[in-house]
């Protein structure tokens, strides 16, 4: 578990899905752009970067990599950057604790952001990325939750200015839980917020920009069964609706739609969760894609509730020194196109 010398090439598999879904088939003359242009679908291609063992590498900590503990970024059309708030487990050096870092595609180059005040600095102060980051890149606010902590930070990206979000009350989340899904709702203008609240029950929260209140959605109880951490929330731009859960190796997940409506869709026939999976979505057909330890990849429909195992194993799977599989796929060396 450790910085591969060959990291040269960009990693995550989530942050080439995040990308992809404002590139898809793009032309513009860009590294990423042409590499996309290049391929054909389902195939996969290295993309070289600049600068990314020096921002992604060198934590001194258990990994030395800063994507440990990650599900996901967040990618801003705007400007065309990949950001990235997370860091490595047990971080020694004075800069690992955690990292907030960018990729530009116009410039094919990664680099370390100034740190918000808010960031846990203390040497071997751990901030994991999990499912935490989520972005409205039409008014242009990058929201992260951190690590254990009831106060959402939203950063306003035109001014570069952090704000705290009022603490998520008790009475509408009554758990602190140590890593939960976010997603940005564009159809609801919320921050959809999926975590564990009473044993392994769990429920479903927004924030509502509007009102600048928390409220939650579906039953007023804890009725979500999901695991006891490290759950997920991902947002679908072609069927509008939040698909969440997992957690711990749980298998049950569940739909949110944009009136509100929670509906439970059948159990993944893998375990989910960060630690677990890779879980995100293809934004031309609309179906997820969902990536496993056991080295599997899954496309799932969620108007049908169905799941199909496609076959072979892919290329971020291929490198023997990556345990667990899909923790350390984030480091892998693989891009991918989805349509």
């Amino acid at each position: 578990m450790r910085l591969h010398k060959l990291a040269i090439i960009i990693t995550a598999i989530i942050l080439a899905f995040a990308l992809f879904r404002t590139h898809g088939s793009s032309a513009s003359n860009t590294a990423l752009g042409n590499l996309a242009a290049s391929m054909q679908p389902g195939t996969w291609k290295e993309l070289v970067t600049n600068n990314i063992a020096p921002t992604l590498g060198l934590t001194g900590g258990a990994s030395g990599i800063t994507f440990g503990f990650t599900e996901n970024g967040a990618w801003d059309p705007v400007s065309g950057q990949f950001f990235y708030i997370g860091g490595d487990h047990s971080p020694t050096n004075p800069d690992t604790c955690p990292r907030f870092v960018s990729y530009a595609e116009s410039t094919n180059t990664w680099q370390m952001l100034p740190k918000p005040a808010w960031f846990p600095c203390l040497q071997g102060s751990a901030m994991h990325g999990y499912d935490h980051t989520a972005i409205d890149p039409i008014n242009r606010k990058l929201y992260h939750r951190p690590y254990n902590d009831m106060v959402v930070r939203r950063l306003d990206m035109a001014s570069n200015t952090w704000a705290d979000l009022p603490t998520i009350p008790s009475g509408v989340m009554a758990n602190r839980n140590c890593c939960v899904g976010i997603a940005w709702f564009p159809e609801r203008q919320s921050l959809i917020y999926a975590s564990v609240e009473a044993f392994t029950n769990g429920s479903v929260i927004e924030y509502q920009e509007a009102t600048g209140q928390w409220q939650r959605l579906g039953s007023s109880v804890p009725n979500l069964p999901m695991g006891t951490h490290q759950q997920f929330a991902e947002y679908n731009p072609v069927y509008k609706v939040v698909v969440f859960g997992g957690g711990g190796g749980n298998h049950n997940i569940y739909k949110l739609d944009s009136s509100g409506q929670v509906t439970a869709l059948a159990p993944a026939p893998i375990a989910l969760g960060v630690e677990e999976t890779i879980f995100t979505v293809d934004p031309v057909s609309g179906k997820y894609l969902v990536f496993g330890n056991s080295k599997n990849f899954y496309v799932y429909d969620v108007i049908a509730d169905v799941w199909e195992l496609q076959s072979g194993t892919p290329p971020i799977f291929t490198d023997p020194i990556y345990t667990p599989p899909v923790s350390m796929a984030l480091s892998q060396r693989q891009w991918t196109r989805t349509a």
